[in-house]
């Protein structure tokens, strides 16, 4: 039972479902700060616990599953990129969630890497699919995958081949996941 605590600690929690936005990050440095091509830069953050609408929860694990219908937004995310200025920003650059221990520097890949043009689709049936977030455990065995009070919930941004700027409160952002408490 203890294994099976460790590998699900949301079991006897409350589950809400919630779609995280701009609002729920705070700037990181880069946040509206040109990227060279390439690089990786950590644009918004937000401490689970702490930080906007994160503050009421104990765990937050990014992703959603589609539910019945298998064609609403539910589980699927959006995102209007936006540099500084209000342009918006190339359909080439991408974003990722990453989860990290706060004031340390190595983190961990919680939703890939999402282009986005693939984002910015305002149909929410043609939105990309984003599923709840999962991780290898020492077993081999594919385990719910969430970042816990106290950690760093962040936003990625790369471009392959250009300078890319992203301003995380002129972007419109919205990521399914649940929160628990």
């Amino acid at each position: 039972m203890a294994d099976e605590m460790a590998e699900n600690p949301a079991r006897n929690m409350t589950e809400r479902e919630i779609h995280l936005n701009e609002a729920d990050f705070t700037p990181a440095p880069s946040s509206g700060d040109e990227v060279a091509a390439g690089e990786v830069a950590e644009i918004g953050r937000s401490e689970v616990g702490t930080d906007g609408q994160l503050v009421s929860y104990e765990l937050v694990r990014p992703g959603r599953d589609l539910g019945e219908t298998g064609n609403s937004a539910r589980g699927k995310a959006f995102a209007e990129l936006k540099d500084s200025d209000g342009n918006e920003v190339s359909g080439s650059a991408e974003i990722r969630l990453i989860g990290r221990v706060l004031n340390q520097d190595s983190r961990d890949e919680i939703v890939g890497w999402m282009k986005h043009r693939d984002l910015n689709v305002q149909d929410p049936d043609k939105r990309l699919e984003v599923p709840p977030a999962t991780e290898t455990n020492s077993d081999g065995n594919e385990v719910p995958e969430y970042v816990r009070h106290g950690r760093i919930l962040g936003i990625e941004v790369r471009h392959p081949s250009a300078d890319v700027e992203v301003d995380i409160h002129q972007s419109d952002i919205s990521i399914p996941a649940s929160a628990f408490y």
